[in-house]
């Protein structure tokens, strides 16, 4: 649907032209029947499968051939039901509008009128095959897929007869969130196929030749009301994922798990970052207090004179401290000799 029925709808609505080869006025007309057939047939075998898994939980389930077989069925079937869309689909021209249209041109449409009796029937069928009974048969088993989980909750209570008011609690909730998704599915399956079966539905039994009619295709509302029943209608294939995982309490804890992971990635990145910041701050500061007291040992240091005065008062140290050193020296050797003099006693 999203490469054929979105995109194509929406340029013939807004440049009001065929601007595409006319062949694919007939090709265009099988595949997006075909997509919105297969769409709600899709939905509806979904539907039927659980059903079946929860009536039947012990059986067999579906094998990979058997699913194989159901979806060329399934598919098979929507393009059926959209063939006579494509067959009498064409490109025509009306010499006081600008412009080619792509039209259904049934067998016994008037040419006064633009109306056709196979043109209704066809558009009740629609109604009936594409939106009534997938809505029908989606409804039964998900209504029958609630009464079997509110007996198997039943049949629990009656072998435990003391239940703890936590496994109550559990037990409701999961009984309540399960009828809250069955009722959304069907709303949802409602609420994206009713207008646009209405206004095809509408256009099927008021429909007029286009050159003559100022109440259906010609009229500015007509082209919005139906492009927005088509966007509405384009929106059921997102619903049942959407449905699911809101009403998944395993997803929701995925979710939130990596929300919290997320979170915890970005305050290590930010507390790493702030780190380098400050050794980076820390860097700068101990160049600059280099760099201070690289001046301040330059601005103090001793001039030539200075330094002349400083050597000479070192030469005058250096000579003060040889000439006490061999005093001492002297001292030594004057005691060594009276020793040896007095036969080795000292004094």
């Amino acid at each position: 649907m999203s490469f054929t029925s979105l995109p194509i709808t929406a340029i013939s609505i807004f440049t009001r032209d065929w601007v595409f080869p006319s062949p694919f006025c007939k090709l265009m007309g099988i595949f997006q029947g075909g997509t919105v057939f297969v769409s709600s047939f899709t939905l509806t075998a979904i539907a039927v499968d659980r059903y079946i898994l929860i009536k039947h939980p012990t059986k067999q389930k579906i094998g990979f051939r058997t699913a194989i077989c159901i979806i060329i069925g399934v598919w098979t079937l929507g393009y059926a039901c959209a063939l006579p869309v494509g067959l009498f689909s064409s490109t025509q021209e009306y010499p006081p509008f600008c412009g080619t249209f792509c039209e259904e041109n049934w067998p016994d449409t008037e040419e006064q009128t633009g109306r056709s009796r196979i043109r209704k029937l066809y558009g009740l069928l629609v109604l009936i095959v594409q939106f009534g009974l997938p809505t029908v048969i989606s409804s039964l088993c998900y209504w029958n897929i609630g009464r079997l989980i509110r007996r198997q909750i039943q049949k629990r209570k009656e072998r435990q007869l003391v239940l703890l008011q936590e496994s109550k609690d559990r037990m409701k909730s999961q009984k309540n969130r399960t009828n809250r998704m069955m009722v959304t599915m069907v709303a949802g399956l409602v609420l994206a196929w009713l207008p646009m079966n209405l206004i095809n539905l509408w256009r099927d039994f008021n429909s007029e030749n286009s050159a003559n009619s100022d109440d259906a295709k010609s009229n500015e509302w007509y082209s919005l009301i139906f492009a927005a029943c088509h966007s509405v209608a384009m929106t059921s294939a997102v619903w049942n994922p959407l449905i699911y995982s809101f009403f998944n309490p395993q997803f929701k804890e995925t979710i939130r798990a990596s929300l919290e992971r997320r979170r915890k990635s970005q305050a290590v990145t930010a507390l790493l970052l702030t780190q380098q910041q400050n050794n980076a701050n820390t860097s700068e500061s101990r160049r600059t207090s280099c760099r201070s007291l690289n001046v301040l040992i330059t601005n103090n240091a001793p001039s030539v004179g200075n330094r002349q005065s400083d050597s000479n008062h070192f030469l005058l140290l250096k000579n003060s401290s040889i000439r006490k050193h061999s005093a001492q020296i002297g001292t030594i050797e004057e005691e060594k000799n009276s020793i040896l003099s007095n036969g080795g006693e000292p004094l």
